[in-house]
């Protein structure tokens, strides 16, 4: 069950559990490339890819994707934005742009875009 303070924190419903969306603000996710980025989802029974992103400088954010701007909407007041798009079922290439409350804006790469790199061996000699 969720305290009462964590609603309030909640602005939208997201298609990532609200739990793992808490861990995401607190940094306490052992595995954001798990929530973040692009990710295959369902909506309604129906395929679609849901972008999700973790920007807390950022007052508004877009999926910027060949010329189309998508905005993503506010999950989580620290900055916890996800965007939905119905039918499609291949993730796809993009960068978010960004805007924050002095009206900067800013375009960057999605971390969370990219697969991670280092396979289980890899991090088993790291450890």
């Amino acid at each position: 069950m969720m305290r009462m303070s964590v609603r309030k924190e909640l602005l939208a419903k997201a298609t990532a559990p609200m739990v793992e969306v808490q861990h995401i603000v607190r940094a306490e996710h052992s595995d954001p490339f798990h929530v973040l980025g692009a990710h295959p989802v369902k909506v309604h029974g129906q395929p679609a890819i849901a972008v999700r992103a973790f920007v807390p400088d950022a007052d508004q954010l877009w999926v910027v994707r060949d010329s189309e701007r998508v905005p993503l909407q506010r999950i989580h007041r620290d900055g916890f934005f996800e965007a939905v798009f119905p039918g499609e079922t291949q993730i796809f290439s993009y960068r978010l742009r960004a805007r924050n409350a002095a009206g900067d804006e800013w375009e960057f790469e999605d971390p969370y875009r990219f697969p991670p790199v280092l396979t289980d061996f890899d991090l088993h000699l790291l450890g």
